[in-house]
This record gives C-alpha cells, sequence and structure tokens, in this order.
C-alpha cells in the first residue's frame, strides 16, 4: 500500500493512505501526496486515539471505539473515553458477567440500534456488579458503568427463569417493558421504538428481495433487455409448443396436456427464479417418470400427482433439504438418462410406423412391434424419416461455425435467418407436416394417402380446477360410479411421490448450476427449489402435470441472447395465444411428425462417450452406471433409479467393511495401524486380519520349535484414524479383553481426541477402570511395557 510522509518538528510520522487516498493518487499522478492538512487532523485524531487505550480495549474485545451522540441514546450513556484494562479483564469474570437475557438487552440497546442508523461503532458496557435471587428467577443489576466512567442506575426487575413481567427503569423512566398483560406480551420500546420498527421493515425487505428475485432485476430493466427478452420468449414458444405436446404422449395423456403444463410455469418462474436461461416445463425423462402415474380415466390423478410434487419439493426448500439430491452420483445419472433416451426412442418407433394399441413395458412393446412390421404405414413412416433427417440437418447446420471475412448487412442478415430457421426447426417442420395434412384434406375428398393425427384440442384456455384432496368420482366401465379416496391415489403413486420430485429438483439444480457457471452468475439452490415447487403448485390448477427445467430449451433461451428471466412471459403469452386461436389447427398435426421431434432430440441423452471414460478411468463406477441402466431398461424407470442409487451407496461403502488395517509382528510385539475412519462395517475385518496374524505367529512359532514364546505387547496405532463408532469402539475393547487373558498388555498411541473420547467412555464401560493404556508416541507405549528395543513406526 502507498504511504505518505508529513513533518512533525524533528521526526518524520508515515502514515499509510486509505483507498480513496489510492485512487486520487492514481488518478492525479502529479499530487504525490493529499493535503498535509488532512494528514496532520488524522494524525492528530489517531495519536488521541493511540494514547487514551482506546486502541489497546478495542483489540482486547474485538470491537471498534464507541462513537458518542447517538440518536435516541441518552447522553450519560455514551463516550468516547474508553475504559481502563481493568475494566476489560474485569468483565471477563463470568460472576460479573450479565446473564444471557441482559447481555440480548444490551446487544438491543448497543449494537442493533446504532446499525440500523448507520453508525458501526458500539457502547461498551461495563458490569459493577450483579445479584443474584436464590432461586434464580430475578437479576438485579445495581449498577451499569458506561465506558467514560459516568455511572447510569438502571434497575431490571424480575426477568429470569418463570418470570412473567420485568422492565428498565432509569430514573423512573421505563426504557422496556416485558409485561405479556400489555400489548399482548410483544417488547414495547420507548427508546429508539423507531429505529427499532425500521430494523424490522428493513429485515422484512431483505427477505422478500431473497424471496422473490424479480425485485432485484426489475429495477434496471430497460427497452434493451425488453427487446432481447421477446426474441428469446418467441424462439423459446417456438420451440415449446410441439416438444410439450410430444411429451405429453410420452405421459400417456392428450397433447393438450403439454400445453397446459407449458403455460402456467414460466411465469411463476418469472418471478420466483434465479436463472435468467432457465426455462420450466415438460421434459421428455420427466414424462416417462410420471408415465405410470397418469391415468386418463380421471384428471385429478395428475392434478393431485403435481400438487403433492410441488409440495414435497417447496418443503425440501423449506427445510433446506436440497442436499439429498447429492447423494445421487453422476455415474447413476448418467445411466438412468441414457437408459431413459432408448425407452423413450423405442416408444416412438409405433408413431413412426403407424401402428396403435402397443404396450407400455419395454420388452412387450419390443415383442409387439416387431411381430406387428407388416402393418406398418408408409406415409407415416416416409413422414416420420424425412422429419428425423430434416431435424438432424438443421441442427447441425447450427452448430456450424462459419467465420466469413464477408461483414456486410446482407451477410449479417443471412446468417441471423439461419440461425432463426435452425433455432426453430421444431416448429417449422411441424407446421410444414401439418400443413401437408391440411391441403390434403382440403382439396381431396379420398386423400391417396392419410397420416395419423393427433386428437383434436378444445378452443380456449383450460378451466381452472384444484385438486381434489378429500376424493372425488370417477366413472367406470365395470361398477359404474366409483368414489375413490386420497390414500388409493397415493397408493396408486407409491414410488412416484419420491423419484417425480426428486429427479425434477435434480434436472432443474442441474440445469440452471450449469448455465449460472457459464453465464458467470450465482445459484441459491434453495431458493430454486422452491421457485420448482410453487411452479408445480400453481401448475395444478391449471390441469398440467409436473414440470421442471429442460436442457434444451434453457439451451435456445441462452443462445437467443435472453436478458431476465421476463423471457418466461412472452413464451406463456404465445402459448396462451396458440391455445385460444390455433387450437382447432393443432388437429392436423401429424403423430410422424412429433415423434420426429422427440427422437431427434432424445438420442443426444444417451452418452456413450461417458461408458469409455468410466472403463478407462474407475471400472466400479462404470458398473454402477452400468447396473442402474439395466434395472431402468428391465424394472422401469422408478425402480431403476432406486436399484443405482443402491448400487452406488454400496460402492460408497465398500471400503469402510474393509478399512486400511496394518498388522506387523516385530520383536514380538504386535503392532496395528488403522486407517481413515473405522465403522460397524470394518469390525468383522478388523478382527479377521488380528486372528490371521496371530495364527501366522503362532504357526511360525511352531515351525521353529519355539512354542514357549508368545507376544510381550500390542500397540494399536490410531493416528490416521478420524472416526470411530460405537460398534469399532467396542471391537477394540474385545481385542484388549482377548489380549489380557493371554498376558499381552495393550497400548493405543496418537489418537485423535474425539476418537480417544469414545474410547475411553468405553473402555469405563467395560473395564470399570477410569485409566486406559494411552501413550503419545510409540517410545512411551513401548517403555510403559519395558520392551523398549529397536521397533520403528511403520
Amino acid at each position: 500500500m502507498a504511504s505518505s510522509e508529513i513533518g512533525d518538528g524533528d521526526r518524520k510520522v508515515f502514515q499509510p493512505l486509505d483507498p480513496s487516498e489510492e485512487r486520487l493518487a492514481k488518478k492525479y499522478p502529479g499530487l504525490s501526496k493529499p493535503p498535509a492538512q488532512m494528514l496532520l487532523n488524522r494524525k492528530k485524531q489517531n495519536q488521541k486515539y493511540f494514547d487514551s487505550g482506546d486502541y489497546n480495549m478495542a483489540r482486547a474485545r474485538r470491537q471498534r471505539p464507541p462513537l458518542s451522540g447517538m440518536p435516541g441514546i441518552p447522553d450519560d450513556v455514551t463516550g468516547c473515553t474508553p475504559a481502563t484494562p481493568e475494566t476489560v479483564e474485569n468483565t471477563r469474570h463470568p460472576h460479573l458477567l450479565p446473564s444471557k437475557l441482559v447481555h440480548n438487552v444490551l446487544n438491543l440497546f448497543a449494537v442493533q440500534v446504532p446499525r440500523v442508523v448507520g453508525v458501526t461503532h458500539v457502547l461498551n458496557f461495563k458490569a459493577n456488579s450483579m445479584k443474584r435471587s436464590a432461586n434464580d428467577t430475578s437479576v438485579n443489576l445495581d449498577k451499569i458503568q458506561a465506558v467514560n466512567g459516568s455511572s447510569v442506575n438502571f434497575e431490571i426487575t424480575d426477568i429470569g427463569v418463570g418470570s412473567d413481567a420485568g422492565s428498565i427503569n432509569k430514573d423512573g423512566n421505563t426504557f422496556l417493558n416485558t409485561d405479556p398483560e400489555n400489548d399482548d406480551g410483544d417488547i414495547n420500546l420507548s427508546l429508539s421504538h423507531f429505529y427499532h420498527i425500521i430494523a424490522a421493515w428493513l429485515s422484512r425487505l431483505f427477505n422478500l428481495k431473497k424471496r422473490l428475485p424479480i425485485i432485484r432485476w426489475v429495477k434496471k430493466y430497460n427497452l434493451q433487455f425488453l427487446q432481447r427478452d421477446i426474441i428469446a420468449g418467441f424462439t423459446v414458444a417456438l420451440t415449446v409448443i410441439p416438444q410439450s405436446m410430444a411429451y405429453a404422449i410420452i405421459a400417456g395423456l392428450d397433447e393438450s396436456y403439454g400445453l397446459y403444463s407449458s403455460m402456467i410455469a414460466p411465469i411463476i418462474y418469472a418471478f420466483l427464479g434465479n436463472s435468467k436461461d432457465v426455462t420450466v416445463g415438460p421434459t421428455a425423462v420427466m414424462s416417462l417418470i410420471v408415465a405410470p402415474y397418469m391415468s386418463k380415466a380421471h384428471v385429478q390423478y395428475t392434478i393431485i400427482l403435481t400438487f403433492l410434487c410441488g409440495v414435497i419439493q417447496l418443503l425440501l426448500g423449506i427445510f433446506q433439504l436440497g442436499f439429498t439430491v447429492n447423494y445421487i452420483s453422476h455415474p447413476v445419472i448418467n445411466g438412468f438418462t441414457s437408459a431413459a433416451a432408448v425407452i423413450i426412442a423405442i416408444s416412438q418407433i409405433k408413431d413412426i410406423i403407424g401402428i396403435e394399441n402397443v404396450p407400455r413395458e419395454l420388452i412387450h412393446q419390443t415383442k409387439v412391434l416387431i411381430n406387428r412390421s407388416r402393418e406398418l404405414m408408409y406415409p407415416d413412416l416416409i413422414l416420420g424419416l424425412i422429419s428425423i433427417v430434416a431435424l438432424l440437418s438443421l441442427r447441425q447446420l447450427n452448430r456450424l461455425n462459419i467465420n466469413s471475412k464477408n461483414h456486410s448487412l446482407s451477410w449479417r442478415i443471412l446468417r441471423k435467418v439461419v440461425w432463426l430457421v435452425c433455432t426453430a426447426r421444431n416448429a417449422i417442420v411441424v407446421c410444414l407436416a401439418a400443413v401437408l395434412v391440411y391441403v390434403l384434406e382440403v382439396n381431396y375428398d379420398q386423400p391417396p394417402f392419410s397420416f395419423r393425427q393427433v386428437k383434436e384440442i378444445s378452443a380456449g384456455l383450460p378451466p381452472l380446477t384444484y385438486p381434489k384432496l378429500l376424493g372425488f368420482s370417477m366413472n367406470t366401465t365395470d361398477s359404474g360410479e366409483k368414489h375413490t379416496t386420497l390414500i388409493q391415489v397415493v397408493s396408486h403413486y407409491s414410488l412416484g411421490l419420491i423419484t417425480v420430485p426428486l429427479m425434477g429438483v435434480l434436472e432443474s439444480i442441474a440445469i440452471s448450476k450449469a448455465f449460472g457457471k457459464k453465464n458467470g452468475y450465482r445459484i441459491n439452490g434453495t431458493q430454486e427449489i422452491m421457485a420448482l415447487g410453487c411452479c408445480n403448485i400453481a401448475s395444478c390448477f391449471f390441469s398440467a402435470y409436473p414440470v421442471t427445467g429442460s436442457f434444451s430449451r434453457s439451451a435456445v433461451n441462452s443462445q437467443s441472447g435472453v436478458a431476465t428471466p421476463a423471457g418466461g412471459f412472452i413464451t406463456s403469452l404465445i402459448v396462451f395465444l396458440v391455445l385460444i386461436f390455433l387450437s382447432p389447427m393443432l388437429k392436423y398435426i401429424p403423430k410422424a411428425a412429433l415423434a420426429g421431434v422427440i427422437i431427434s432430440a432424445i438420442i443426444f441423452n444417451f452418452d456413450y462417450v461417458i461408458l469409455k471414460k468410466l472403463w478407462r478411468i474407475k471400472k466400479t463406477d462404470f458398473l454402477v452406471l452400468l447396473t442402474t441402466l439395466i434395472a431402468v431398461l428391465l424394472l422401469g424407470a422408478e425402480y431403476g433409479l432406486i436399484l443405482g442409487i443402491g448400487a452406488s451407496f454400496l460402492v460408497s461403502l465398500a471400503p469402510l467393511a474393509s478399512n486400511n488395517i496394518r498388522t506387523v509382528i516385530l520383536d514380538n510385539v504386535l503392532l496395528v495401524k488403522i486407517g481413515y475412519g473405522m465403522t460397524f462395517p470394518a469390525v468383522d475385518y478388523f478382527h479377521s486380519c488380528i486372528s490371521k496374524k496371530l495364527h501366522a505367529f503362532e504357526k511360525k512359532c511352531k515351525k521353529a520349535n519355539r512354542k514357549h514364546i508368545q507376544l510381550r505387547a500390542a500397540i494399536v496405532d490410531l493416528e490416521h484414524l478420524w472416526r470411530m463408532d460405537f460398534s469399532a469402539a467396542t471391537a477394540l475393547m474385545e481385542f484388549i479383553s482377548d489380549m489380557n487373558h493371554k498376558e499381552v498388555p495393550v497400548c493405543i498411541i496418537r489418537a485423535k481426541f474425539a476418537v480417544r473420547e469414545t474410547i475411553r467412555r468405553t473402555f469405563v464401560e467395560k473395564f470399570k477402570e477410569q485409566t486406559f493404556p494411552y501413550f503419545q508416541t510409540l517410545e512411551n507405549a513401548l517403555n510403559s511395557v519395558d520392551v523398549f528395543q529397536e521397533v520403528t513406526q511403520f
């Protein structure tokens, strides 16, 4: 740091420049030092502060020097002259320190109020005396002396355990009243009451900004941001409309439910979400997970699942339990997404070849497709293949980086048009296919060929509904009207109430963190989980199924240059307009085109590169990924995911069952060294290692005809042991007991404090003795058993 030099008689004083003076010196190089008068004034103030001893007291108590004249504080309890060092030492005596309640009261006056008005200093009080009653139900603090030596008489009465009322008085004036009969038991402050109200209001405002991120960025919103958000929102809408209709088919619902799910969630996320890039709505993986729990028999199955999913996610955020998704390892996630890509791609083959009534299970579905391959519809097959080729070609064209020296206006416009066409390729392909179907139906009474089309979507917005948690009635073909209770619905969901919310959180958090890292902003995971939960809760009132963050649409949003989460308003607005005005036209969309959209997007979720990496780097992780992939393919998404998580846990816990235990016998002394944590899975391994070493020692003695020779001591080195549970400590006590029966002394050396305490308590409990054989070094242990030889550490 730069310094300044000023004259002071015959000596020179060097002082560091503060940041403002440094900036001034950098801005004006000719000004080598600040004005002398400024430095002289600063030197006098600092010298007075050092000489008075305030500096030493501030360092001792880790507080800044007090400031007098604070608004709302009586003048006779403030001051700038510090207490003496003896005062500081006296305040550290436990019998002079005020109780916790009195300490909080002093903090209320001395810390909170000055901080509200922007003062960074605090008042320093000392307690001269304190008297406690016998039953400790009241505290009387006779005198509180201010730091400048002046005293103020305060009387604190009936404040303590079990007290009903109390007050702080000065000269008959009440400063704090805790009477529960006054104002419903609230604390009433006549001193700095206005500042207390401001502090509470500022605290609420701070939390409001934290829970509503829109407050932070809406103040900086301008026309440039609006332009970027409109472009991004429109581009995302062109992608989400065909995708959401296709994903609804994967979920086993009508295509309209996909549009309903894309309508409200972006608006809620714009208010509550942290990431400007993330778009919330239906996804392929989420549609696959919820598919077994959806039912076309009654919409309440969808609504209640969405509501419960949102509630669970909201509770995860409120109680900050989002860390639970960290226990799902990357091999499990990659195996699950790769298996989901295979299942979704195969499920769309039926729409490509035009076959209906195909079962959902992968194995049965594959058998049916093979057996009914002769029933394929060639128009649907050709249209589906053309759609896939066109979408993949446009995707590859968008990924090309064409660098040209031609920077003319026409070239830049051409590049923008190409980018827009490639980005909106899903909407363009689906619209062209719908136009083809429309032309055939309008111009021909009997078209030469036909396509399987989506169902007609009713015009207008979905009816406002709510989750009927008390039960609902549904019509069945067998017994007519049947009443279904919430318990029956929840039992129908079974594991879905665990897998659906967790996978939604996992997808959304992973996507938001990825784009936050890419674009340089931080993500609050807790707020992100709460935002996702609110999106699902709000969407359930509009007949939506569970939603989460979409990686493909978030990538489109980011590439479109979105500025704020307000792009979600534009996306939702366009979906609203499509439902209101274009719903009758959506029935012309062929299913083969939607199947092409799904296949061209989902095939890239199969990550074959990670298989090669894991095989070369860590084969155990490769086995976890392979186990998850096969389990999902054979057992389904939810059971396969749980089995993959279980396999990951087994791989992670395997080292605990085979702890790094080294045993060696040197000069008839058994040395045992245990590495890292020792818990209950490693107990059998510990006994096995000791038994093998002792058996080998006895066998060696018999072979050498030295049967009378036995161990002279056993030393357990716990230098690298950082954790030990009760089972491991009990196993160690059993080892000590066995050695004692053989008259072999056991010593424990170099254990950390936490481990040593666990062993000591277990030793006292088992042997009823207060001392146990522990030593700090190996030499001390050997000396204690009189076997000190050339035994080295290992």
